[in-house]
């Protein structure tokens, strides 16, 4: 198993939290928000034990297990798979693969990051096993997030674990690390929290959507700091969450690399 991630929850920033909360208004209940600067660990951490439906962000821990696989030559990212027809069932929304398509899993994983893929993270989810991908989030010390049959948890708090790891290259390994950052900069819905910073900063990031889901989540690198940013809502797509959202990364960026601290 991978090694547990020895990681402190942020230093609170009261003036952040205050700005964070003031936006957040009466629907603070119904949001989770982590925000955590890597150079001297303040930020915020607002209903972090809260269980949420992962909806996408479940594929974090599909790739962080696929390379974890690697690394113990298991997985050879050169495998190449054709997509079933059981497989291309799940394809919903926005995909690069189809039904008789040849894959790699490396291919696979870029569809996965990039384009919130289902049949590929489907065909990465039983190449890895839940059961191993569950295991390894357990050993990591994620205590809340998991795959079952029935259900896909998880909290702010098991999100931020695992994203500073890979922000600070301890996610498997340093090399593996910059690969699930690269991976993670190629996300292409960025109705969240790279509409709240200036254009170009360069954001690794993960979304998740559903009917009681607006998530994102993922590493902002400004040109002062370097943070982890998760964002979670119970209220679903069609609502008004990812304007929530994106008003904190506002704050938050201003906070980080303007005037505000």
């Amino acid at each position: 198993p991978p090694a547990r991630l020895d990681v402190p929850p942020p230093v609170t920033d009261a003036g952040l939290e205050e700005a964070v909360r003031d936006r957040l208004g009466d629907d603070e209940g119904r949001y989770a928000v982590i925000i955590k600067d890597l150079r001297d660990g303040r930020g915020v951490a607002i209903n972090a034990e809260r269980l949420f439906y992962a909806a996408s962000l479940f594929k974090l821990e599909v790739m962080f297990e696929v390379f974890h696989q690697r690394e113990a030559g298991l997985i050879d990212f050169d495998e190449r798979y054709i997509v079933s027809d059981y497989y291309a069932q799940f394809g919903l929304g926005p995909h690069l693969i189809a039904q008789c398509d040849e894959v790699t899993v490396e291919q696979a994983l870029g569809a996965m990051m990039s384009v919130s893929d289902n049949t590929a993270a489907v065909m990465l989810q039983d190449r890895a096993g839940a059961g191993n991908i569950n295991a390894s989030m357990r050993a990591l010390g994620l205590e809340h997030t998991a795959l079952l049959s029935d259900a896909l948890p998880l909290t702010a708090a098991d999100v931020a674990l695992l994203l500073e790891a890979v922000a600070r290259g301890d996610a498997v390994s340093e090399d593996a690390s910059q690969e699930m950052v690269d991976l993670l900069a190629t996300e292409k819905i960025d109705d969240r929290i790279p509409s709240g910073v200036p254009e170009g900063t360069l954001v690794a990031h993960k979304t998740g959507n559903w009917e009681n889901a607006t998530h994102d989540a993922g590493i902002v690198y400004g040109e002062k700091s370097t943070y982890v940013v998760v964002l979670l809502s119970d209220i679903g797509f069609d609502g008004d969450a990812g304007s929530v959202e994106r008003d904190i990364m506002r704050i938050v960026w201003e906070w980080f690399e303007g005037d505000g601290e």
